[in-house]
């Protein structure tokens, strides 16, 4: 801790101006304070993955977004009350909580473009499963709609863990401000997706 007196020893003499390049305050070890250095302009590479970043993690939370006006009326039509229907959507977070400590040992061994191509193509053709639970009512809607989740929320993980270690990758200095873009866009993908999905429903079939 600095004591006032050597606080205003330390200060004695400097005045705070616009031009002053002189700290008011010296770092405890008495080394003179370094000014950050500027990052340099993203390259082209950079340019194009975080494109593709921003559109992988726009696409990824849309799908989830995608049933949600329709999924609770319908699984309630199908014999699944309320309570069941939020066990379905917490046992998917469930799962995703479980198997991302098992994701991040293999993505050592497995290399992060190979888990997101496994996590986004596995997960989005077992999504497309969800319709034919429409098909089936009762217990086996129920057990099928469990089953898909459960693949789904690995799929989840697979999917988020390596398009965080991608960015950490190729955006090393960048991280904090390339996650808060993605950020962004998982925003747009979650707003957007709701209503299209509700839209989709209503021009559509579900039986």
């Amino acid at each position: 801790m600095v004591e006032e007196t050597d606080i205003e020893s330390d200060t004695a003499g400097h005045h705070c101006s616009s031009g002053d390049t002189i700290p008011l305050l010296k770092p405890p070890d008495g080394t003179a304070a370094v000014p950050p250095k500027e990052l340099p302009p993203m390259t082209g590479f950079q340019k194009k993955a975080l494109v593709c970043l921003s559109y992988a993690y726009c696409m990824g939370y849309a799908r989830s977004a995608i049933m949600a006006p329709f999924f609770p009326s319908q699984a309630a039509e199908r014999g699944a009350s309320e309570t069941i229907v939020g066990f379905i959507f917490g046992y998917y977070s469930l799962i995703a909580f479980l198997t991302a400590p098992i994701v991040g040992k293999l993505i050592t061994h497995t290399g992060p473009r190979f888990m997101f191509l496994c996590g986004a193509l596995v997960g989005m053709c077992v999504w497309v499963l969800t319709g034919v639970s429409g098909y089936t009512a009762g217990g086996p809607f129920i057990g099928l709609c469990f089953a898909v989740f459960t693949v789904e929320g690995f799929c989840y993980s697979a999917f988020e863990i390596a398009l965080m270690a991608t960015v950490a990758r190729v955006f090393p200095k960048r991280v904090s401000t390339v996650m808060g873009t993605m950020e962004i866009f998982i925003g747009v993908g979650t707003m957007l997706a709701s209503p299209a999905g509700g839209a989709l429903f209503e021009f559509g079939v579900y039986v």
